[in-house]
């Protein structure tokens, strides 16, 4: 749990990456999924640099990350301010400090799994009706 790794990844990642994105693809007709998808990937894969874990451990996580971020994106879409996600990241880490399995097993599959499942719906729905070139127009903190 640290705050200071969650503010960067924030910052970077949505404030920074998801913004420049959003800017390219404003014409496109899926410009804001697209951009969320990307960064999804892009954010999902840095977390299977993650050491000291087992295969599966790291690829759940890698996956887990990834809806967290397209969950976390929309959030700073639909909010227009990097606060909000950063304050929901920090909540995420530090649960996890205190309810983070101690070992794979098929039940922590199955709430990885209903976890991603929740994020993709939520981050859904928080996007529709967002259109790229009125949000890069609205103020963006």
């Amino acid at each position: 749990m640290d705050l200071g790794a969650g503010t960067f990844e924030e910052i970077w990642f949505r404030g920074i990456l998801l913004y420049a994105l959003v800017r390219i693809l404003k014409n496109h007709k899926y410009g804001i999924l697209l951009a969320l998808i990307i960064i999804a990937v892009v954010f999902g894969s840095v977390h299977l640099l993650n050491s000291g874990v087992s295969t599966k451990e790291l690829m759940l996580n890698a996956l887990s990350a990834g809806a967290g971020g397209l969950l976390l994106g929309s959030v700073y879409l639909k909010s227009k301010n990097l606060v909000l996600p950063m304050f929901l990241y920090f909540i995420q880490d530090f649960s996890l400090a205190f309810f983070k399995p101690t070992f794979i097993n098929q039940t922590t599959f199955t709430v990885t799994i209903l976890q991603v499942v929740l994020y993709l719906i939520a981050a859904l729905i928080l996007i529709r009706n967002i259109e790229p070139q009125k949000w890069l127009d609205s103020e963006v903190i």
